[in-house]
């Protein structure tokens, strides 16, 4: 990063266009994880016992996008608990305890360069002992999600469109309504920074959108395109890193003894 300015100021050229996203001088990076990175699977030796699965998929960046948000569209499937759902068959298994989908709201799984999507899921012993059997519910389920993308479905005026069902659109932007409206209040100081931070220029919001630009969907139609663009083009087994999480693996006496060392001096 020694080619990137110190000043991270950003001049637009043309201030007549509102839709104009402006560029960041780390737009040239772009995607963050080196090809020798991918297709491979992390074991991560944990401080505290648990057992986790995380699959995590490089995307572009989803900024702007936020009228329809195709990405919380896809997560919203993914990490439904319903009957049929992938937690459901886990569950069925043995294999897991609960999951989690989605992009997060923090700068490294949503930049103006690249989002990062996962997904998560807390697995049993036995889960993690079958987690290439898991990773392969994983991408059953995308493949599904796929077939019925391309077997498209019949809309109000009875066309057949190429996409998913838009009950699915319409249910997710009823909950987000909901959930925008009823809110609990927050902190402060968390509600500024998340103003602070919608407010940033790459990130496209117009003014009137600063404060639920973030939160609602706006379109009567999901961005299908992009939606296509993510199931077929970037949620594959060759963009995909996985990390391993267990105490299985030998965590306690190593962690316990190097605790132990620190305190005696014997460590630096």
């Amino acid at each position: 990063f020694r080619d990137v300015p110190a000043d991270p100021r950003i001049v637009i050229d043309n201030q007549s266009d509102p839709t104009l996203i402006p560029p960041t001088h780390l737009k040239p990076y772009q995607l963050p994880f080196h090809s020798t990175s991918l297709a491979s699977i992390y074991r991560i030796l944990p401080v505290r016992h648990c057992h986790s699965l995380t699959l995590t998929w490089q995307i572009p960046s989803i900024c702007q996008h936020w009228r329809t948000k195709p990405h919380d569209f896809i997560a919203h499937l993914m990490g439904h608990e319903a009957s049929g759902s992938i937690l459901s068959t886990l569950k069925k298994r043995g294999w897991a305890m609960g999951c989690s989908a989605g992009t997060g709201e923090d700068g490294l799984g949503d930049a103006s360069t690249h989002a990062l999507f996962t997904f998560h899921v807390s697995l049993s012993m036995r889960g993690v002992r079958c987690w290439e059997e898991v990773v392969k519910v994983v991408f059953c389920y995308i493949g599904m999600l796929r077939y019925h993308f391309q077997e498209g479905y019949v809309d109000g005026k009875g066309k057949k469109t190429e996409g998913l069902p838009q009950w699915i659109y319409d249910e997710l932007k009823s909950i987000a309504n909901v959930s925008y409206r009823y809110a609990d209040e927050g902190d402060v100081e968390e509600i500024v920074e998340e103003i602070a931070e919608n407010m940033a220029l790459w990130y496209g919001l117009p003014e009137e959108r600063v404060l639920d630009g973030d939160e609602l969907l706006f379109d009567d139609v999901v961005d299908n395109e992009t939606v296509k663009d993510l199931l077929f083009n970037y949620l594959t087994p060759q963009n995909l890193r996985v990390d391993l999480m267990s105490s299985l693996f030998g965590r306690e006496s190593n962690f316990d003894e190097a605790i132990k060392d620190q305190r005696k001096g014997n460590v630096g």
